[in-house]
């Protein structure tokens, strides 16, 4: 952000009236959507990935829902690709095709135009705003439901709910596709400043609460700056038992510097980038600040192996549909690293091996984890949640795939039942490995 030329002319006298402001930012919880195969209409699902392939061009005909409707605050968000005309959201549950079955609904056509519908009727238009990578999302906190645009709130509705929500779609354009596509947790949003008193900038209130970064590093060009923050760990909103969990691993942060006397002078000063790796000593927490331009360093790709690399069953790359491995049940009982379900009949031991479990209710909302092993419902985590699982709490049980070849040519194909899901499997176990190369004559 450019600094204006009165905060030039008051940094050039004097820097008594400077306040720093933090804005951190909950790391997102979201979870990919399963469609439910029973409510698909004239597309081809796969993972958070829509694609309507039948149906008339320019008519909604084609939709598809979620398998799972949620309570309470969340949101549904996907990725623009402006291929044609798509309506997203969230809605009761129903199986109709139609734009106007769809509760709330977020639409974007070709030329990137916005629009906000509601049961069909016109709530509001955003113009042609929309590039292709932009994220629109649905979002419930309370019983007030909003539209997004990237960052940007573009409208509020006017009705208000409560009840089980999923999420819901309508595709007009043929071949139009709807994108990453996931379901998420409202994040929590800290604002603090090192000022005496609070102070509103940008309609956003910032508490006192001193909290400087030590060790700062400014770069130039692509390269990273980097930075680190030291602060008593307190009721402001970030406790050991979150960190310790995760949840402020890789979250947003944004730290100005403003002129408390006149907020309108702008920023002074601007960083804005992630929480990286935190250490907890003696009551106090250490994080390192990430720039945006860190992820430029990391090395992306996938590795050449016997095993697939598929992220999780039924993604993009899996293409399986989950309705028969996917399963709604509640916590019976918690103890460590063990924790029991309340599944009619019980699944076979083993069935979750390798898979997940996700919670819809509870402090541990949008929370995963790996199923190391089941024995009937007596389930067994790789790691443990952040807070303690209570008797009751609705949770999400997947099947588990260990990534083989074997284990891949147990699952139905989705577009031909009579064969396996192997054309998906995504590794090369015929390639000879380490083992092939350090073998010799007896």
């Amino acid at each position: 952000m450019a600094i204006s030329v009165a905060m030039k002319a008051h940094l050039a006298q004097s820097a008594t009236y400077l306040a720093h402001l933090w804005k951190i930012e909950e790391r997102p919880r979201e979870l990919p959507i399963h469609w439910s195969a029973t409510g698909l209409v004239n597309v081809v699902a796969r993972g958070g990935y829509l694609r309507k392939n039948a149906g008339t061009d320019g008519t909604d005909d084609a939709a598809a829902r979620s398998i799972s409707g949620l309570n309470g605050d969340l949101y549904v968000r996907f990725t623009t690709q402006l291929d044609g005309t798509v309506y997203f959201g969230l809605a009761t549950n129903n199986a109709m095709a139609a734009a106007s079955s769809i509760n709330f609904a977020i639409r974007v056509d070709a030329a990137g135009e916005i629009r906000v519908y509601e049961a069909g009727a016109l709530k509001a238009t955003h113009g042609t705003a929309a590039k292709k990578g932009d994220w629109l999302r649905v979002q419930r906190v309370g019983t007030t439901i909003t539209y997004w645009h990237n960052r940007t709130k573009i409208y509020t509705s006017a009705t208000a709910t409560s009840s089980s929500l999923y999420c819901d779609t309508s595709i007009v354009t043929k071949n139009a596709t709807i994108q990453d596509a996931v379901f998420g947790y409202v994040p929590t949003v800290i604002t603090v400043t090192d000022h005496t008193r609070k102070l509103t900038y940008s309609d956003e209130t910032y508490n006192p609460l001193p909290m400087l970064p030590t060790r700062v590093a400014r770069s130039t060009g692509l390269k990273p700056d980097n930075a680190e923050l030291t602060h008593i760990l307190s009721s402001s909103g970030v406790s050991e038992a979150d960190i310790v969990g995760g949840r402020w691993d890789y979250a947003r942060f944004e730290f100005m510097t403003v002129n408390y006397l006149d907020l309108t002078m702008g920023v002074a000063q601007r960083m804005v980038g992630r929480f990286g790796e935190f250490k907890i000593d003696n009551g106090r927490f250490q994080a390192e600040l990430r720039s945006l331009s860190q992820p430029l360093s990391q090395d992306i790709g996938d590795l050449v192996g016997s095993l697939c690399t598929v992220r999780r069953l039924g993604d993009l790359r899996c293409g399986l549909p989950m309705d028969n491995y996917s399963h709604e049940t509640s916590v019976s009982s918690a103890s460590g690293l063990t924790l029991t379900v309340s599944l009619s009949p019980a699944k076979a031991d083993g069935y979750f091996e390798y898979g997940l479990i996700w919670f819809r209710t509870g402090e541990n909302k949008f929370y995963e984890r790996e199923i190391k092993t089941n024995v009937g419902n007596a389930l067994t985590l790789q790691r443990p949640f952040p807070f303690t699982p209570q008797s009751g709490d609705l949770v999400t049980v997947i099947a588990g795939c260990n990534r083989t070849l074997a284990k891949c040519k147990t699952f139905a194909n989705a577009g031909n039942p009579s064969t396996t899901n192997v054309e998906n499997f995504g590794a090369f176990p015929h390639v000879p490995g380490n083992s092939k190369l350090l073998r010799y004559p007896e």
